[in-house]
């Protein structure tokens, strides 16, 4: 079950990425407590994975990096799957999940730039800060 501290950013990002490492460094600047879930080393469960895609309204195949390798040479350029087996496989593989995915307070943000995390604030505080 995702937990929603008001107080809290729960990140899920993936330690072996770029765009995971700098968005935890984003995360850890600014003023709330940081929950940071690497995804390669602790276990997400299928309906985390489901609710995360529906508060974002995309599809749970969104999440997966189809440029990664093991993607690559799974799919041989077509990766067609239903919810199901994407969430299978990222469960299985999930390194090929690239794009962090920050939750705070009611908002939450797929990261395709480091700078997307600043979606989370309100516009009116500046309670998330550049470093």
């Amino acid at each position: 079950m995702l937990l929603k501290n008001p107080n809290q950013i729960n990140l899920y990002y993936n330690s072996q990425s770029e765009l995971g490492k700098k968005c935890l460094a984003i995360a850890n600047a600014n003023k709330s407590i940081v929950n940071g879930i690497d995804i390669t080393k602790t276990r997400v469960s299928q309906t985390d994975w489901s609710q995360m895609a529906e508060m974002l309204k995309i599809n749970v195949r969104d999440f997966i990096d189809e440029t990664s390798e093991f993607i690559k040479e799974k799919s041989k350029g077509d990766l067609n799957i239903d919810e199901f087996d994407a969430l299978k496989l990222i469960q299985n593989n999930p390194e090929i999940v690239t794009k962090p995915i920050a939750i705070y307070k009611d908002k939450i943000v797929l990261a395709r730039h480091e700078n997307d995390l600043l979606k989370l604030q309100s516009p009116d505080t500046g309670n998330i800060r550049i470093p």
